[in-house]
């Protein structure tokens, strides 16, 4: 690796997003500490390896996407641009994460046109408010369906602070940070949802919160702030 890619891999690693680039084998080069944070692979043990074989990323569907035959690196090779894209890997300690990652082509060395950069950022919570987000609209077009035929329930009434919890949920907050956010023991958030779900005659939070949109607890044109400072 040639001093003026090793500066820019370095300018790179000075941000929040995890970097490693590759050469002609795809074996991986350079390995940052946000890499390292990130999944949890330390520069010893991924230096020298196939990234496919480190990351194993796989695609939205599941199907395998880091492989010898990359299509990010075979795009690269044609001359061609590579749009960000997203994969699910695990870490060293074998938690499922997301990456969105970007790729940046540099013109030099290592036996291809460019030799390339990757940098990624793990964008798990974001996924799954996406998941969470397509559950909640599958669920309100049933109960939507249910309502139509009269067989909506009635469900008994929520106190303040239910519906203040109930609200948080549907922004995608977990319930262990609206603990942390009222200042008050997780057990005692579970149990305003499990009362929630109680007087709701809902069985998942995703429920609840598809009936708190079809509901709109009366709240059309304004955006309370319900987290206490």
């Amino acid at each position: 690796m040639d001093a003026s890619l090793r500066n820019l891999l370095r300018a790179l690693a000075r941000g929040a997003d995890g970097v490693f680039a590759v050469d002609a084998e795809y074996r991986i080069t350079f390995w940052s500490e946000a890499a390292e944070a990130i999944l949890g692979y330390s520069r010893q043990e991924v230096l020298g390896r196939p990234c496919y074989e480190v990351l194993q990323g796989r695609d939205g569907e599941g199907a395998v996407w880091c492989q010898q035959n990359c299509p990010v690196v075979c795009r690269l090779r044609a001359g061609k641009a590579v749009a960000p894209y997203d994969i699910q890997t695990r870490r060293r300690d074998g938690r499922a994460v997301w990456l969105n990652v970007s790729i940046v082509p540099v013109p030099q060395g290592s036996g291809l046109p460019y030799t390339p950069v990757h940098l990624f950022r793990d964008i798990t919570a974001r996924k799954a408010k996406e998941r969470l987000a397509d559950q909640v609209r599958a669920l309100v077009a049933q109960a939507s369906e249910t309502e139509q035929e009269g067989e909506a329930p009635s469900p008994a009434p929520l106190t303040p602070r239910e519906w203040q919890v109930l609200s948080l949920l549907a922004q995608g907050y977990h319930p262990d940070a609206i603990a942390k956010g009222f200042g008050v023991a997780r057990v005692t958030v579970r149990n305003h949802v499990q009362r929630i779900l109680s007087k709701l005659g809902v069985h998942s939070r995703s429920e609840a919160i598809a009936w708190f949109y079809r509901r709109r607890l009366g709240f059309a044109g304004r955006s309370p702030s319900l987290l206490p400072p």
